[in-house]
């Protein structure tokens, strides 16, 4: 479950707490690589804030994370909303209102029944959730344990926040979580099972691998050597299976080192948003020495083409299944993939823009009212062709739409979206992007 909320409101609940923290030293935006103490909690918040930078961490104290949800709910509250979190229910829930099926392995409660509309009526046309049978076959795997419910912390905040002194320079979030089920991938084996039994079923998503940080290296090793086992045996026994990845935040090199080698490498498609993309990049070039070091949260359109560009070469140089990336960027998105693999995506880039007024302020009916809260972003008047440098693309007052070549065999489209003055919250959005887009761009079917 997502709880979000206003940061500025938070932190200015926690106003005498920090006095009196900040009488034993002054408060500084820095990262702290684990999160055990208020002090370093808000420290690492102010950075990646100051920065507009996305970030989600695990927190090393249950006490704080208890201390900081009391303050967001008892006590004179402050305003939250509780909402379906975690990437497989987004997904799911997402792929609902597009008329599709989904198939779910995700954690069981009464909250996630309502927020997923799970009904024996609704399910059986809309939502495939077997998690009795994911339940059996995790005890038999791992035991009979008792999960309580997983709650994310998502401090939202806007462009032009203030907090402590420091400004945040674009809407983003830090996202926070205990953790308490130890993110170890338990539905593995069962999803893996249940598939053969839907052979129907050919694209799948998959996201969350930042939760496993808080495990033992050798057991993320193992968990994730698994997964690409079960994901090599799923493509050899029927082919056509297509795999989207969900890119997130991580604050430790060795595990992303892994999540690169098992993980990024073995899919066909990757969502994340411009600060992922250059940290892949510089892993694949050797060049990642700090991990926590926020990455510019508002470069320009041809900086983010180019080191998409580099991607795909690197790619293609290391004999990688990736043929498409969803990019998710301040101000637009992107779609670029292999023409060879994939059909045209204009549909799929229009359709996933689509998606996001759900996290505007508004109501489910649209009235006069609303469309103050839309803008159309300062967009540049052209784009240089990433493909002919010479070439200029030029942007257009009535078009959010533009296609493009990257190089000889990829395609790129992007959508420049409508901004939301005032946001009811960013959590879930990259994951709404990432999911209408590839429910919407059709795989090119083998002859």
């Amino acid at each position: 479950m997502d709880i979000g909320f206003s940061a500025v409101e938070l932190i200015n609940k926690l106003k005498v707490d920090l006095e009196e923290l900040s009488i034993n030293g002054e408060i500084t935006p820095k990262v702290h690589e684990q999160i055990f103490s208020l002090r370093s909690f808000i420290e690492t918040f102010l950075y990646y804030f100051s920065k507009g930078a996305n970030a989600e961490r695990s927190t090393d104290s249950s006490e704080l994370f208890k201390y900081l949800l009391e303050n967001i709910q008892t006590d004179n509250p402050i305003k939250y909303n509780p909402e379906i979190g975690g990437h497989s229910s987004v997904w799911a829930i997402r792929a609902q209102r597009e008329n599709c099926k989904a198939f779910i392995a995700a954690q069981a409660s009464d909250f996630n029944h309502k927020a997923l509309h799970y009904t024996p009526e609704h399910s059986e046309k809309y939502l495939q959730w077997p998690h009795q049978s994911i339940q059996a076959e995790s005890k038999q795997q791992h035991g009979d344990i008792e999960e309580p419910l997983d709650i994310h912390l998502v401090f939202e905040y806007k462009e032009g926040d203030e907090i402590l002194g420091y400004k945040a320079p674009r809407s983003n979030r830090f996202y926070f979580v205990d953790d308490p089920n130890g993110a170890s991938l338990k539905q593995m084996e069962t999803y893996h099972k249940l598939v053969k039994d839907h052979p129907h079923i050919k694209r799948h998503l998959f996201g969350g691998y930042q939760l496993m940080q808080k495990l033992e290296y050798q057991e993320v090793k193992e968990r994730l050597e698994k997964q690409e086992q079960l994901w090599n045996e799923m493509r050899q026994t029927e082919p056509g299976h297509m795999i989207h990845v969900e890119f997130a935040h991580f604050s430790n090199l060795e595990f992303f080192k892994l999540f690169d080698k098992h993980v990024v490498r073995q899919a066909d498609s990757l969502g994340m948003n411009e600060q992922e993309l250059v940290l892949i990049l510089e892993l694949w070039q050797y060049k990642l020495k700090d991990i926590n070091q926020a990455r510019d949260s508002k470069p320009t359109i041809e900086f983010i083409l180019e080191q998409l560009r580099k991607f795909f070469i690197l790619a293609k140089e290391q004999q990688l299944p990736l043929s498409r990336v969803h990019l998710h960027p301040y101000g637009s998105f992107l779609m670029c993939y292999d023409r060879s693999k994939w059909e045209d995506a204009h549909d799929a880039i229009i359709k996933s823009s689509m998606a996001t007024p759900k996290f505007c302020k508004m109501t489910d009916k649209l009235e006069e009212e609303h469309i103050d809260n839309y803008d159309v972003p300062e967009r540049p008047k052209y784009i240089v062709n990433p493909y002919n440098q010479q070439d200029l693309i030029p942007i257009s007052r009535d078009n959010l739409t533009y296609q493009f070549d990257l190089n000889d065999d990829i395609t790129c489209y992007m959508q420049f979206f409508l901004k939301c003055r005032t946001l009811i919250k960013t959590a879930g959005l990259g994951d709404t992007i990432s999911s209408t887009g590839f429910i919407y761009h059709e795989p090119k079917r083998s002859e």
